[in-house]
């Protein structure tokens, strides 16, 4: 009996101990980006023409508080992976800057130049100069709640970009087949698109609410993007434009959004776990 007891508040410590070790080293996403008031670019790559379209600047600390406030928001036990992945092979510079930038090649002299892009993006991840930029919009528009979630949409924002960031380091999984099926998307021979959606029909809805957004009402547009998203099995509208942007759209919303076990399919939550997060229950 003392032997039985013994070993068994042995084990007791030792499973204690290991979820001690496990809480003391797991990565947050605080742990892995660097805040870079300066980006080097060459007569080579990246040329100097991408600096000049992004206009890169220095970061200014409340603004570093506000990232680094949104980022110990991002917190999940299912997140270890995604972390981990993020810390050994994805982008760990955030940087200041103006403008987005898109690239074109320049065949005479065979180099790959930049010019500035229209995009107005909050922030994004460039894969190819391996930036993650944020951008004055980011700053300086007004913060929006989310219907469901109970991060702020800024907070979702980030998170959104820190998937990209992801699935850029596991070559692109939001393109496995297991992922791609589970959500239904499919090749009609001229484009990827979600078996049994009209794409068009979400692309004027989506459009519409943009023009909603421009006209004043921003938190109402975002609200109907949601909804709207959701009576597709979505979490929004802006899921349907493309794989990566769906799979961004999903994994976020599936950790951030209590409500999103009610509107993504069994098929989804459980790929996500199983071949995504690498996540199992109770472990």
């Amino acid at each position: 009996m003392v032997i039985w007891y013994l070993l068994t508040m042995r084990n007791l410590f030792l499973l204690l101990f290991a979820i001690c070790i496990k809480s003391t080293f797991a990565v947050s996403a605080l742990d892995l980006f660097t805040f870079e008031d300066s980006f080097d670019c060459n007569d080579k790559f990246p040329h100097h023409s991408y600096c000049t379209a992004v206009n890169v600047k220095p970061w200014k600390e409340e603004e570093k508080t506000l990232v680094r406030n949104y980022l110990s928001m991002l917190k999940s036990e299912k997140l270890d992976h995604f972390y981990n992945t993020i810390k050994e092979k994805g982008i760990h510079k955030f940087h200041r800057i103006e403008y987005g930038a898109r690239w074109y090649n320049d065949h005479a002299n065979r180099k790959v130049l930049f010019s500035r892009s229209s995009d107005n993006a909050l922030l994004w991840v460039n894969p190819v100069t391996k930036m993650i930029g944020f951008s004055d919009r980011f700053f300086d528009n007004e913060q929006r709640s989310d219907p469901y979630s109970p991060l702020p949409k800024k907070a979702l924002n980030v998170f959104h970009e820190l998937v990209h960031n992801f699935d850029i380091a596991q070559d692109h999984i939001s393109n496995n087949p297991q992922v791609q099926k589970a959500i239904g998307w499919i090749w009609n021979g001229k484009d990827f698109v979600i078996e049994g959606l009209d794409h068009a029909k979400a692309k004027n809805d989506f459009d519409e609410l943009i023009k909603l957004s421009k006209d004043g009402y921003r938190q109402l547009s975002y609200n109907l993007m949601r909804e709207k998203g959701i009576e597709l099995g979505l979490p929004s509208l802006y899921s349907t434009f493309n794989t990566h942007e769906c799979f961004a759209e999903i994994l976020t919303h599936y950790i951030f959004d209590p409500h999103a076990k009610n509107y993504l399919s069994e098929q989804v939550q459980s790929v996500l776990d199983d071949v995504v997060l690498n996540y199992s229950k109770g472990q």
